[in-house]
């Protein structure tokens, strides 16, 4: 009597995979050893990035409507009144008419709304500047929270890490997350002609090649 093989679809055999699936176990690891790796739990800010408005140019921080429709032939005239150091706090504020010296990353002075590239400004004397276009409220300026505000859900459950969400991670301070243990996979070659692979195959005989295959294939 002929014998037949019993096949499932493949959608069967994906169902029976999953309804014998393990329950991932959890464990913590150091956000540096994070990457690969499949979150457990969901990442939440418990913070602010980014935590100050900062300028995106080189350039003056500046009140919008200071230099509402400067141009070439009609620019704005600014005082200069210092410069904003970069990973400092501004020294203190600027009013209407005033401007500072800001670099792109810099922190954003009380007062200011927005930046006017150095490209579009000229330095006449020590303490002023001729700006020549105009910037609308916001303009070159990443506010505070912009990325994200206290209580996002910024990486979910479930997420294969990758190296730009370990960025996300360093810049909300998370040192180490808590990740799925990595599975214990056994692969078993079976079939009477195969032979290990440093033997001398006889007649009828193949050496394993599905074993390192399927083994290199899981890693």
């Amino acid at each position: 009597m002929t014998e037949f093989f019993q096949v499932v679809s493949l959608e069967e055999a994906s169902q029976i995979l999953k309804s014998n699936w393990p329950s991932p176990v959890a464990e913590c690891v150091d956000l540096e050893h994070a990457l690969g790796r499949t979150l457990v739990s969901e990442v939440v800010a418990a913070e602010e990035v980014p935590p100050f408005s900062r300028s995106t140019v080189d350039g003056y921080a500046v009140l919008a409507s200071d230099v509402y429709g400067a141009s070439e032939g009609l620019p704005a005239f600014l005082t200069l009144t210092g410069e904003i150091k970069m990973g400092s706090h501004p020294a203190s504020g600027i009013n209407s008419g005033e401007c500072m010296w800001i670099p792109t990353g810099g922190m954003l002075p009380d007062g200011a709304d927005a930046v006017v590239m150095v490209e579009h400004t000229e330095r006449l004397d020590t303490d002023l500047i001729l700006a020549s276009r105009p910037v609308s409220l916001g303009e070159n300026v990443i506010r505070v929270g912009e990325d994200c505000r206290i209580g996002d859900s910024v990486l979910p459950a479930g997420k294969v890490m990758r190296p730009q969400d370990l960025g996300v991670c360093a810049a909300l301070g998370v040192t180490s997350l808590e990740v799925a243990a990595p599975l214990k996979v056994g692969v078993i070659s079976t079939g009477d002609e195969i032979v290990s692979i440093d033997s001398n195959p006889g007649m009828g005989q193949v050496r394993d090649v599905n074993s390192y295959i399927l083994a290199a294939a899981l890693k």
